[in-house]
Order: C-alpha cells, then sequence, then structure tokens
C-alpha cells in the first residue's frame, strides 16, 4: 500500500511539473495540437501504455500564459482490464507572463479535475505499474533526490548553458486537485479499497513560506465491506534541501464504519504538531489531542470513548519511543496517567512505564462495561480504587516494581517478574497488604432454613423413666435422625485449572489483618510455590485470636478433580471468639491446642466435605461448654426420681465449666470420630464418644459423667448417685444439638453402684475395712464393669472372687 501511495504521488507531482514546464515554453514555440500523435507515440514508447487524449489543448498568451488539458488516458497493463489505469478529465495552469522577463515565476493556481488512478496487483503479485520508467524513482525522475556525484565547479555549471534562462525564484498560488478518484485492489491478499471524491487543495507556495493544506475523501473497502470520510487541515513547511517537514495546526476528523467486525464504528478526532525529520527519521508528535469514539457488539451499547493528551517522539534511527504527559480519560471517570519509554521498538519492543489510575469506582466501570458487578456481601464494596505501577515489559519478560492499589481504603503493594507470560509463565512476587477483608467481596450468604418444631422436638425426646420400677407407661422412642444428607452449596468451585497447571510461580504474602468467613487473623505471612499444577502454601504463619497458627496447604489440580490437604497447628488460642466468628455459634470456650491433618478432593463445598479424611487432636483448658449445664441437669434427673421439685433451668445461660478437655479424632469421608473425650472439672467427671456427620450435618455422641460434688448440697439421699456414671446424650443438628440423659444406662449404672455398696456393705461387716477388702473391691469394680447387675443374682456373679 505505501509502494501505492507513492506512485500516486509521483504521478500527481509528474503531472503538475508537466504542466507548469508546458505553460512556460510550450506557448512560445509551437501548437500542442498538432504534436497530439507524437505525444501519443513517445508516451507509448517510454511506458509501453497507450496514452489517449481526448480534448483539445487550448493555449493563452497575455497577460497569463495559460495551458488547458481536455480529458486523458493513461492504458492499464495486460491482464488488468480494458479501463485505463490513469484519466483526468480537466487540467489547467497558468503563469503570469511579465515575472518571466525578470526570470520569476509567478503561477496562479494549478488545477486538475477528475483524476482517477487504479492501482493493483494480480494473484501472481504483479503491479500493473510496473515495467514503467516512473517505477525507478518511485514518482520522480530518475536523478532528482539523488546526491550529485561529479565535482564540476560552479563556472563549469554557468559554460554548459549560458543562454538558459535562470529563474530567480517559483511561486505558485496553490493546487487543487478535485473529484479525484483511486482505487486499489489486491488480488494476493484479497483487499480491495477506493478513495472517492477526493479534493486536495494548498495555499499559495513560496519557498520557506509555510502552506495550508486541506484533505477531504471518502474511503470505502468491498474485501470487508467498509466505509469512512476522512478530513485533514494543517499548516505545512517543507525544508527540501534537509528533508524536513512540520504540520502545524494539525486537525484531522475520521468517521469510519465496517460491517462484522468487533468495532463497526469510529469516530476519531486528532489535533497536534507533526515534525518529521526524514534523513534521522525522528517524527515528534507533541501536543498531541485525540477523542475517539467507537461502536461495535465487542463494546458497550454506550459505545467507548476515550480522550488521549501526550507528547510523542519517535526516533527510528535509534529505535526509540517516548511518551510523556500522557493523559487518557476514559469512561465513568477513569483516568490514566504517566510515562512510557520504549527501545529497540522496531526489532525486539521494550517498554518501560511509570502509570497511574486516578481514583475510579470499578463498579461503575463494570457497569458501564455492562458486565454485572459481583453480588458482594458488602454493598459498598468495589467503589472506590486507585493504581499506580512501574513496570518494563519485553516480548516475553515482564518486570513490575512499585505497584500500589488501594481498594475500598484497604493498601496493597506487590513487585515481581514473570518470565514467557504468554505461553508458560514463570517467575516470583512479593506481595503486601495491611488489612484485607474478604468476606467484603464474597456473596451474601443465604439465610439459614430453621428447623421445624416436630423434628426438634423428636430430637429433644428423652428416655422416660418408665424402666424405673414402679413407673407406668410405655418408653417414647426418639426418633432417628433422617437418612437424607442436608443440602448444601452444590455451586461448583470455579479454579483456573489450564493457569494453574502451566505456572511456574513462587512468591512471598504478607497480610497485616486477614479477615476470611468471618474470622480474623494478623501477621499473617506464607510462602507460595506453583509448579505443574501443584500449588503449595509453606508455611503459613499468623497470629490467630492471641494464639499462634502454623499450617502448610497443598492444591492438586493435575488430575480433573482438584485435591487439597493442609497439616495445621493452632496454640494458645481463644476457642470462643475463633468458633463465634467462623461458626456463628460458640459453644465452647477456653485456651486451645490443635493439631489438624486433613485432605479432601472435589470442586465444590459438599464434594470436599463429603471427601474429607484425616486426623485431629485438641486439648482445651480453663474453658467452659455452652447450651448445657451438666451439673443442673443431673440435679434435676436426681431430684426427679426423688420425686423432688425440680430446680429451675435458664435455658440461655446453661454452661458447664471445666479445666481441662481433650480429644482425638479420625475423619473419613467426612465423618468424625471420637473414642477417648475427657473433661475434668470440681464438680464433675467425664469421657464420652461418638460421631459427627458433617455431609448430613448432624451429631450423635454419649457422654459418661462422673459425680465428683455436683449434688452433695441435696442431702443425704443424693449419696445414692455417688460413684454412678451417668450417661448423657448429645444428638441432632449439629449447630443446635439437644443434651438428654440417657435414662436406661441411668439406671444401669446406678443398679451397678447400688450392688458394689451392699457388696461392699457386707464385706466390711464380714471382714473389716482393711486393705484386703479394698482390693477385692477393686477387682470387683473391674468385673462389673461390662456385667449387668442383678442383685438376686449377685451370688453368682461374684464367684470365683474369693
Amino acid at each position: 500500500m505505501m509502494r501505492a501511495l507513492k506512485i500516486v504521488l509521483g504521478f500527481v507531482l509528474g503531472l503538475v511539473a508537466l504542466l507548469l514546464a508546458a505553460a512556460v515554453i510550450v506557448p512560445l514555440v509551437v501548437d500542442p495540437n498538432d504534436y497530439k500523435d507524437r505525444i501519443v507515440a513517445l508516451v507509448e514508447e517510454e511506458t509501453g501504455r497507450r496514452l489517449t487524449i481526448a480534448g483539445d489543448i487550448d493555449v493563452s498568451i497575455f497577460p497569463w500564459i495559460g495551458l488547458e488539458l481536455g480529458e486523458m488516458a493513461l492504458g492499464n497493463a495486460p491482464g488488468f482490464g480494458p479501463e485505463p489505469m490513469a484519466r483526468v478529465v480537466s487540467a489547467d495552469v497558468k503563469v503570469e507572463f511579465m515575472p518571466l522577463l525578470e526570470k520569476r515565476v509567478v503561477v496562479d493556481r494549478v488545477v486538475v479535475e477528475g483524476l482517477s488512478l487504479d492501482l493493483g496487483r494480480d494473484a501472481t503479485g504483479r503491479g500493473n505499474w510496473e515495467g514503467m520508467s516512473v517505477e525507478q524513482g518511485d514518482g520522480l525522475p530518475e536523478d532528482q533526490g539523488r546526491p550529485d556525484d561529479t565535482t564540476s565547479s560552479a563556472a563549469d555549471d554557468e559554460s554548459q548553458d549560458t543562454s538558459a534562462p535562470v529563474l530567480a525564484g517559483l511561486t505558485v498560488g496553490g493546487v487543487e486537485l478535485s473529484r479525484a478518484d483511486i482505487r486499489w485492489r489486491d488480488l494476493v491478499a484479497g483487499v480491495e479499497y477506493e478513495a472517492t471524491n477526493l479534493y486536495f487543495t494548498t495555499g499559495p507556495l513560496a519557498p520557506g513560506d509555510p502552506v495550508s493544506v486541506s484533505l477531504k475523501m471518502d474511503l470505502n473497502g468491498r474485501k470487508p465491506v467498509s466505509s469512512s470520510h476522512l478530513e485533514l487541515t494543517a499548516d505545512t513547511h517543507l525544508d527540501v534541501g534537509h528533508n524536513k517537514i512540520q504540520l502545524e495546526k494539525v486537525k484531522l476528523s475520521l468517521h469510519a464504519q465496517a460491517e462484522g467486525l468487533p468495532v463497526e464504528s469510529v469516530d476519531l478526532d486528532y489535533a497536534g504538531q507533526l515534525d518529521v525529520d526524514l534523513v534521522s527519521r525522528l517524527f515528534r508528535f507533541m501536543g498531541t489531542e485525540l477523542a475517539l469514539k467507537a461502536k461495535g457488539p465487542s463494546l458497550p451499547s454506550k459505545g467507548l470513548e476515550l480522550a488521549l493528551k501526550a507528547d510523542i517522539v519517535a526516533d527510528l534511527s535509534t529505535e526509540a519511543l517516548s511518551i510523556t504527559g500522557l493523559d487518557l480519560q476514559g469512561p465513568v471517570e477513569t483516568k490514566l496517567r504517566g510515562r512510557l519509554k520504549g527501545t529497540d521498538i522496531l526489532s525486539r519492543p521494550a517498554i518501560t512505564a511509570d502509570l497511574q489510575l486516578d481514583r475510579f469506582n470499578p463498579r461503575a466501570l463494570l457497569a458501564y462495561l455492562e458486565h454485572a458487578p459481583p453480588n458482594t456481601t458488602d454493598p459498598k464494596a468495589l467503589t472506590e480504587a486507585l493504581v499506580s505501577a512501574s513496570f518494563h515489559v519485553e516480548s516475553d519478560h515482564l518486570r513490575f516494581s512499585d505497584v500500589n492499589v488501594t481498594l475500598d481504603g484497604a493498601k496493597m503493594k506487590a513487585s515481581g517478574q514473570i518470565h514467557n507470560y504468554l505461553q508458560q509463565p514463570s517467575g516470583h512476587f512479593d506481595f503486601d497488604a495491611d488489612t484485607l477483608d474478604v468476606d467484603r467481596y464474597l456473596p451474601p450468604s443465604k439465610p439459614k432454613t430453621k428447623a421445624s418444631k416436630s423434628s426438634a422436638k423428636a430430637i429433644a425426646t428423652p428416655q422416660d423413666l418408665d424402666q424405673l420400677p414402679g413407673v407406668a407407661g410405655k418408653r417414647k422412642v426418639p426418633s432417628k435422625p433422617s437418612q437424607v444428607a442436608m443440602k448444601g452449596e452444590s455451586k461448583k468451585i470455579e479454579l483456573p485449572i489450564a493457569l494453574l497447571r502451566s505456572l511456574d510461580l513462587r512468591g512471598k504474602v504478607r497480610v497485616g489483618r486477614l479477615k476470611v468467613a468471618q474470622g480474623y487473623c494478623t501477621d499473617l505471612s506464607m510462602s507460595v510455590v506453583a509448579k505443574q499444577g501443584l500449588l503449595r502454601l509453606k508455611p503459613l504463619k499468623a497470629r490467630l485470636y492471641q494464639g499462634n497458627l502454623r499450617a502448610t496447604a497443598l492444591l492438586d489440580v493435575r488430575s480433573n478433580t482438584p485435591k487439597m490437604a493442609v497439616n495445621q497447628t493452632l496454640n494458645g488460642v481463644h476457642v470462643e471468639p475463633l468458633l463465634q466468628d467462623f461458626v456463628g455459634k460458640a459453644q465452647l470456650s477456653g485456651l486451645a491446642n490443635i493439631d489438624l491433618k486433613l485432605n479432601s478432593r472435589g470442586d465444590d463445598v459438599p464434594a470436599l466435605i463429603a471427601n474429607l479424611n484425616g486426623k485431629t487432636r485438641m486439648v482445651v483448658n480453663q474453658g467452659t461448654v455452652h447450651g448445657i449445664d451438666l451439673r443442673q441437669r443431673i440435679r434435676n434427673t436426681y431430684l426427679k426420681l426423688k420425686n423432688r421439685p425440680l430446680e429451675p433451668i435458664n435455658k440461655g445461660a446453661e454452661q458447664t465449666r471445666f479445666t481441662k478437655l481433650s480429644a482425638s479424632s479420625s475423619i473419613v469421608d467426612g465423618v468424625v470420630s471420637n473414642r477417648d473425650l475427657r473433661v475434668d472439672s470440681k464438680a464433675l467427671k467425664a469421657s464420652g464418644s461418638g460421631r459427627v456427620d458433617l455431609p448430613r450435618e448432624r451429631v450423635d455422641y454419649l457422654l459418661h459423667v462422673d459425680m465428683v460434688d455436683a449434688l452433695s448440697d441435696l442431702g443425704k439421699s443424693w449419696k445414692d448417685f455417688e460413684g454412678a456414671r451417668i450417661p448423657v446424650r448429645v444428638q441432632g443438628a449439629l449447630r443446635d444439638p439437644q443434651y438428654q440423659v440417657d435414662m436406661a444406662k441411668l439406671i444401669t449404672s446406678l443398679a451397678k453402684t447400688e450392688a458394689k455398696r451392699k457388696l461392699e456393705k457386707k464385706l466390711i461387716e464380714k471382714f473389716g475395712n482393711d486393705e484386703k477388702v479394698q482390693q477385692k473391691l477393686r477387682k470387683l469394680e473391674e468385673k462389673l464393669g461390662g456385667i449387668k447387675i442383678n442383685i438376686p443374682g449377685l451370688q453368682d456373679a461374684l464367684k470365683g472372687l474369693f
């Protein structure tokens, strides 16, 4: 295309030069109409093309020497059709007569009307201008514009032709090219463009003076279908001797439309100054102001509007680019400022930039771009952002530093570098944040579904007292938990699997205060390593609820189903605020040490819970179990058995204090099993075992409570409970379990205790309360541990003990 433009320029300049020469010389010596045939023959001999002169050549002498040409046409190359390659409807030039006597040329205006050029390349890549002598100099005479290789002196030059007139100066009133059409067809590239209604005018042309230039034209494309209108005005300074061009007061307006493209219409307005040094290949765009409006299917329905201000300098000899004073205005008051510097821009481009994106509203920007803003828990999230960064980018390398982001008041910093970022990224990074509230940007949680009253009542139904001797009535059997798993959130966790598999990245992350899943931690630090589908966090350290957290985590996406593993240690953590924040309900308080070793697989939350496996160990000191007062429940059970009034229970303030609670568990497919729960307190001791079904969110647990000093203030009759193991059943929904004394097991325990007491009394009566009796009692207790006592058969149960 550039070669075609050179040909057009050469043709127009050659035509203007021909008109000027003919206007000065021809009227003085010949009648040009007598030489039409010779002109046609000469042109065909030089170019191989036939010139057709349809109109007369009119000449005037005084006061203007004028030359008017009628319609002319230059034939096309073979294989490019019958239409001429070039055609002119008319041309007119006038030279003032009297200044010629003073060796000055004063031209009125050069007018060319109806110029038509048909240029193109065929399927072999051959252009229809090839084979013409004009090709040698790209439209200029062969020796024009080239340095003279002769060393002749000025005297020699004068001796060559002393009779030839030497023109002291040349002034032209202007050049006017009207109703011109230029067509370009390229069968190799499969494109076709046409410039129509082309009007080109200039102001007066005089050596050393600026020239005003005006250009208008319509551009149309057929492959692809497009249309545009272009207007250009400028004041031009030409320094031919030094090959410099300066365009001042440049104003360019372009309206373009195209079919089937992501951007279907563009309105562009440009203003500024252009300086071009063709020798040093230096281009300077100073005071650039660019306004762009675009519409298309890939853009918002309102379109996209941008306004750019900058000074741009491109030095092609050193391959350097500089953009300063950059000011880019975007939609919804977005503004980008900064500067860029480029090196090796023609061979191996590299860009260094310092940019700042002024304060803007990300949510409003997303809405303008017609991307639905994320549904966040905090409606004010993503409403204020500020970004500044320095970076250096090459074809396969990106280095960024001093990246500062302020998002909704939270300040973050980052730096690092990435290699081969377009194919298989590798590199390292550092990230620091003073505070980060992840929960603000997560979707709001759905309202919790309350359990029906019937199900709650069924879970709460205790074993009745009808197993006690003398109590009538049938025992009410508690309803079994539903076998249908509770429905959880089944939304797939979207992970960038392809990206994670391609990463080769390492980095460090530090956060002063992090909130996630309603929980807080401070002084978070971790190392991140991602390679070949494995993402490792090792180690992860943080201060968590006045304790310390240390963990390692692994995400494996090498297979279709992601796998995860976590090893975690918590020391000195206050459990109550931790549970309150993470779970929403604190049923336990105290100072805890917790060890977790977990693994799972899946791409949604229910799958991760159902596939959870691992082991846990927990020790809590000086704590409280909220929601049940075991001491009070046991006291009321005792009072009920004794037919005495029950003590009122404040359900909102029930709690059981302990000095130490310990337990370990194993997890298989989301079910947590425990067999070694131990609880120690001043009033009682307890042990327990059971299971927690995480997928169904159900708990089924049995506590064995040994009384220490829970009933000492109820009179001597409480001694009936002394030494008995009181079973407490914990059942129901995990978030709201029900606590009930298992009366059937209590009866068995009381019977064992009563048998032991009676036997002890008999043994003491017979042998006395010495060490021998105590040894026998201890052996008896071991034997009774697994035997259901039946008082009448006591003698049979004691056989072999003595």
